[in-house]
């Protein structure tokens, strides 16, 4: 079977297996304790029980895993008795104020809470270069062990390059998300499209 599934199929195709279940008698729900969620609903489907999930917060049990169930070792029968699982969505972890952290304080904070973080960066007038300008979460907010942080930190000012013609400036502009407003003037010394002169050169948000 697997050297002929591999020959025609995908990595990424699913996979349907059928199982027999076994005849409807009674029997013996096993622990599902730090067991995954995955293990768990297998068993409770191949012997046939129904089964509901409810999620909490949890330091000590890894995220979807059992935590706890309403029934354990005791014998029912699948087609009266519904298992109820206690699954963990892992550690509570409330965010702290990240605008008091450096760079270096921010990335350990997340990696000992096994979150992900992702980072852009922009310029701006009132933030200085290295610090926080915003982020996708809120001091105080209740987070869950994989969930990603998004970063903004600030380039600091934009400064003013020299620029010689029209087309280097859209270029500039365009990468540093600059607005302009363009005039054309007539010239006997500066040659068609390049640059005569720039106003408002700290106007550059």
């Amino acid at each position: 079977f697997v050297g002929s599934w591999w020959t025609k199929n995908k990595r990424n195709d699913l996979i349907k297996l059928d199982f027999a279940l076994d005849e409807i008698n009674d029997i013996e729900i096993i622990d599902f304790t730090n067991k995954s969620l995955l293990y768990s609903t297998s068993w409770l489907k191949m012997h046939g029980f129904k089964y509901e999930i409810e999620y909490v917060y949890n330091d000590n049990v890894s995220k979807n895993y059992v935590v706890n169930q309403n029934v354990k070792n005791e014998v029912k029968n699948p087609k009266e008795d519904t298992v109820k699982l206690t699954v963990s969505k892992g550690q509570m972890i409330v965010l702290p104020d990240i605008n008091e952290m450096s760079q270096d304080e921010l990335n350990k904070w997340i990696m000992d809470n096994n979150l992900k973080i992702n980072y852009n960066e922009s310029y701006s007038e009132d933030v200085p270069s290295g610090d926080i300008i915003d982020s996708n979460l809120e001091k105080g907010e209740i987070i869950e062990v994989g969930d990603t942080l998004n970063v903004t930190i600030s380039k600091g000012k934009l400064e003013m390059i020299k620029l010689t013609t029209l087309t280097d400036f859209y270029i500039w502009a365009d990468q540093n998300k600059v607005n302009y407003d363009i005039s054309y003037e007539y010239s006997n010394e500066i040659k068609k499209d390049n640059i005569q002169a720039m106003k408002d050169k700290n106007a550059l948000a």
